[in-house]
């Protein structure tokens, strides 16, 4: 990851929970859909969860509009769902989004059965 991250940050980057682990946990195929869009995202929060960096990557990633991956526990969804409340005037803490327990992330949609 450490090649997608600007001189300026890397002071806070080299203490993130993710300088070591692999791309493809934060970053998504462009095939990607579904259960395992939503199994990669709740993986990559679990990295992200007890970062001690976790406020300065997602306000990196909020103020130069990242438009892909997991930053700062927050996916690309979560970032423009945010960006659409700030521009209304709303201003929810984001502590709330990222207090949250894996447990408590949108359950993954079944439209199916899977197979076992």
């Amino acid at each position: 990851m450490s090649e997608l991250i600007g001189e300026g940050l890397a002071d806070w980057w080299a203490r993130a929970a993710c300088r070591d682990a692999e791309l493809a946990v934060f970053f998504s195929p462009d095939d990607e859909r579904g259960h395992a869009r939503d199994r990669r995202e709740t993986q990559a929060r679990q990295i992200c969860r007890p970062c001690p960096v976790l406020a300065q990557c997602r306000d990196h990633a909020l103020v130069v509009g990242e438009p892909y991956g997991v930053w700062g526990g927050m996916t690309e969804g979560d970032r423009r769902k945010h960006s659409r409340r700030f521009r209304r005037g709303e201003r929810r803490p984001l502590e709330s989004v990222h207090a949250r327990s894996v447990t408590d992330v949108p359950q993954i949609r079944r439209s199916a059965p899977t197979p076992h």
